[in-house]
């Protein structure tokens, strides 16, 4: 059974619990220092950010977060649980976000985060580098769309 990706707008208790799980496997230097509890809560608060997660038995194993305009999404964050890992579940939800964000016109562009490394599966989907003008004139790197 495949992992199906889904827009989370409004995640029941479970999911809000999945959420929890997948951000406490998140690495600390992507945490930002909020608990999790703060966290979630500026997440489901904020409605400039897409929550975006990938389910597989009834469970959320995956989840991104997404800012998107016209032209570009941002993918902010994205954070595969532990016990997940290295199955492919990371490069599933970023083909679909390509996807769906070439179906409205727009690139998907991944924060470079240049005091940091990018997981290799990531860096593998790196075609170029490009300025984001709603982005602070933070480097990003972009994906390779859809076509």
């Amino acid at each position: 059974m495949p992992v199906i990706v889904e827009s989370v707008t409004a995640p029941s208790a479970a999911d809000q619990a999945d959420l929890l799980k997948i951000y406490n496997d998140t690495p600390d230097w992507l945490k930002q220092g909020e608990t999790p509890d703060e966290w979630l809560t500026r997440i489901l608060a904020d409605d400039q950010i897409a929550i975006y997660a990938g389910r597989f038995n009834d469970r959320l194993l995956v989840a991104a977060l997404v800012s998107c305009d016209q032209q570009q999404w941002v993918l902010d964050w994205l954070t595969v649980r532990k016990v997940t890992r290295n199955r492919g579940v990371g490069k599933r939800i970023i083909d679909v976000l390509q996807q769906l964000a070439a179906d409205g016109g727009a690139t998907l562009v991944v924060k470079d985060y240049a005091d940091k490394s990018l997981p290799s599966w990531l860096k593998k989907l790196a075609v170029a580098e490009v300025g984001c003008p709603s982005c602070d004139g933070r480097k990003l790197i972009q994906q390779r769309v859809w076509r």
